[in-house]
């Protein structure tokens, strides 16, 4: 259910490759982010994939290495919301480009392998995209705090491919670091919802969707699901394009749990929010 953005400091590490006379030019990469987004606030899944193209082209055009594993990192998650294995293609691009660009040992290189793990989880892919996470991890560990908002994105992603594979154990256990990380990241309380609802689903998967079930396991399913319904009803929180953006994506799964009242009040939250963009 959640998923890894993109942001320019993914791509600013200390040494660039590209910083010689020969190539001083490059796309820029902010406002093709900040146009990005605009396009997705406003559901405007076309008038993205068609900046995304044109801005790979461009970034090809002018040998911008960077720019090019950018777009090619946002082309990843576009395909892969949009149903499309196209992303599977985009994916084993951006991870050979960035080792071809010395990247290597980054968190760029962790952000892209993570971008490719949730792509080949998305089309039933759960082994291969445990390996790139284990990777991703490694290289996060490396090179970024532990309270980093990225590290706890990228253990709830890899909770989702262990679900798949019926790695229950280790799912847990990555929602819970993954609680841990997020608890010391101010405003990451959205995020935490995301997480806390991944709980109460792989609960109900690891116990049998069939009902009625024990109480217990009734309980733990709704503990989590008031944990969410509580920091997504926090005041003290920027109601912002990725707000809405979780507000979406929580409705069905509060829906699928019989809070079918809640499910309609965010989708209203999240119309509410866009319509401000």
């Amino acid at each position: 259910m959640t998923e890894k953005s993109l942001s320019v400091s993914d791509y600013a590490e200390p040494v660039c490759p590209f910083c010689t006379p020969e190539h001083k030019e490059t796309i820029p990469l902010i406002r093709v982010l900040e146009r990005l987004d605009r396009c997705l606030n406003a559901d405007d899944e076309e008038g993205a994939f068609r900046l995304l193209h044109y801005w790979l082209k461009e970034a090809e055009t002018l040998s911008d290495g960077r720019g090019t594993l950018a777009v090619l990192n946002e082309l990843v998650g576009l395909n892969r919301k949009a149903g499309r294995e196209e992303a599977l293609g985009y994916a084993d691009r951006a991870l050979a480009l960035a080792e071809d660009l010395g990247l290597s040992d980054s968190v760029t290189m962790g952000t892209t392998l993570i971008n490719a793990a949730t792509a080949k989880k998305a089309f039933g892919r759960s082994k291969e995209a445990i390996s790139l996470f284990i990777r991703a991890k490694e290289l996060y560990g490396r090179h970024l705090p532990e309270n980093d908002a990225r590290l706890g994105g990228l253990l709830n992603n890899m909770a989702l491919a262990y679900a798949d594979l019926g790695e229950y154990s280790a799912a847990r256990g990555c929602y819970d670091k993954a609680l841990a990380v997020m608890e010391a990241v101010p405003g990451s309380q959205p995020e935490r919802a995301i997480t806390e609802l991944n709980l109460a689903d792989l609960i109900a998967v690891e116990r049998g969707e069939e009902l009625p079930w024990e109480e217990e396991t009734e309980k733990e399913i709704n503990s989590h699901l008031e944990k969410a319904k509580e920091l997504l009803d926090e005041e003290a929180q920027e109601r912002d394009g990725n707000y809405a953006y979780v507000c979406e994506k929580c409705a069905p799964v509060f829906g699928h749990h019989g809070y079918f009242l809640y499910e309609r009040e965010l989708y209203e939250r999240a119309r509410a929010v866009k319509k401000l963009l």
